[in-house]
């Protein structure tokens, strides 16, 4: 077998793949249980025009087991060995409910059948328009349990490449892949440059001046602060997200356990997290346990001026992050980024107060009140100490 340098994703137990764009009422899956899959299920459908035409996607009472974690070759490359479930903005709805996801095994120290001891990056990925996540049991991820994307505004690609115009009413004309996505004439579109081995990805603002045909735009540089300054190169094949108003993803994730208890033999993440999102998110009476990160709800990254996770609400859940004086490194039990965010009656607690923080809010008219911020060790730190904890810290350093 060749070496794997990605995620080992596309050998699914069941693909949903999008057929001429109709519309599918629902899709559900009852009392199945998926093993060892490189992927339990993957939903395939792209297109900003396509959002929402599988109208619902429910999972009840499933088991989806990876019992030898990413059971790849080279799986320390692998990035986890790929997400259990990936789901599209083709669909509307998606419901998983009272299911057990487990990216490992009891133990991982055979290297026949574990090599490398990577667990499965994670149970839940993906961006349905509306996702409803409750009463399941999630364990042994390596990377993120349960991540809800930001992909709803993705319309396609560019096929050529461009010199950024300066920010005065200058054009440049931009070709496009074929795609079901409409383009309308005064669209703000972000023109986002992947991540690359020693290169950061940026997002560069755009306004559509004109739509010449199915694959041409005429665009105009907006002149933001992170976009690429005039005279710069932009290579083809770089991602297009609509970012004209806000149009987050709606989650709703609660009563589910988060268990990142990590077995004999088995290699995490040093950051793996329990629930990330970049959405409108509620979440509540969940129980995380031994992540680094319990909850994250990250910055935007497809969106930059429309914040998708603006207006979340977290409460009452239990976090109880993984030893940091053991594993190293820093814990958190919530870390947002999203402005006018809600955190009331959270329990969180760290076994060791070494470089903790309970609550960890950059954005701005948040609000923290009756939560519960507790390390069980008592250690007592220089002010000026790195290995120091905080309870709760507001701004955006």
């Amino acid at each position: 077998l060749a070496p794997v340098t990605g995620e080992p994703n596309g050998a699914d137990a069941i693909a949903l793949v999008m057929y001429d764009g109709r519309h599918v009422d629902s899709v559900f899956l009852k009392d199945c249980k998926f093993t060892n899959c490189h992927g339990a299920m993957f939903a395939y459908g792209r297109g900003y025009d396509n959002r929402g035409k599988l109208g619902l996607l429910q999972v009840e009472g499933c088991e989806i087991v990876n019992p030898y974690g990413a059971n790849t070759k080279d799986s320390l490359s692998a990035f986890g060995g790929g997400q259990q479930f990936y789901i599209s903005p083709w669909v509307a709805r998606m419901v998983y409910r009272n299911c057990l996801f487990d990216g490992g095994g009891e133990d991982m120290t055979d290297p026949a059948t574990s090599p490398g001891g990577r667990l499965k990056d994670g149970g839940a990925f993906g961006s349905p328009m509306k996702l409803i996540f409750e009463d399941n049991v999630v364990r042994r991820m390596g990377v993120e349990a349960l991540h809800q994307t930001n992909d709803i505004t993705y319309m396609t690609a560019t096929s050529t490449a461009f010199t950024m115009p300066p920010a005065d009413g200058s054009t440049v004309e931009v070709g496009i892949l074929l795609a079901a996505s409409t383009f309308q004439v005064g669209d703000v579109i972000n023109v986002r440059t992947s991540q690359l081995p020693g290169q950061p990805a940026s997002n560069n603002l755009m306004r559509v001046e004109s739509v010449d045909g199915p694959e041409q735009l005429t665009l105009s540089n907006l002149g933001n602060a992170f976009n690429a300054g005039p005279g710069t190169e932009i290579p083809r094949g770089r991602s297009i997200y609509r970012d004209t108003e806000r149009e987050p993803g709606i989650v709703t994730i609660r009563r589910n356990l988060f268990d990142g208890t990590t077995p004999p033999g088995s290699t995490p993440f040093s950051t793996k997290s329990g629930i990330v999102a970049t959405a409108k998110v509620e979440m509540s009476a969940n129980l995380i346990l031994d992540y680094s990160r319990g909850i994250v709800l990250f910055d935007d990254i497809h969106t930059p001026a429309h914040s998708a996770n603006w207006g979340s609400v977290l409460r009452g859940n239990l976090i109880q992050t993984r030893d940091a004086s053991t594993a190293g490194g820093s814990t958190l039990g919530i870390e947002a980024w999203g402005d006018e965010t809600r955190y009331d009656g959270n329990f969180i607690q760290a076994p060791h107060p070494r470089r903790f923080i309970g609550i960890a809010m950059y954005g701005r008219r948040s609000v923290a009140a009756g939560n519960h911020v507790h390390a069980v060790q008592i250690v007592r730190s220089p002010y000026g100490s790195v290995f120091r904890s905080n309870g709760i810290g507001a701004g955006n350093t």
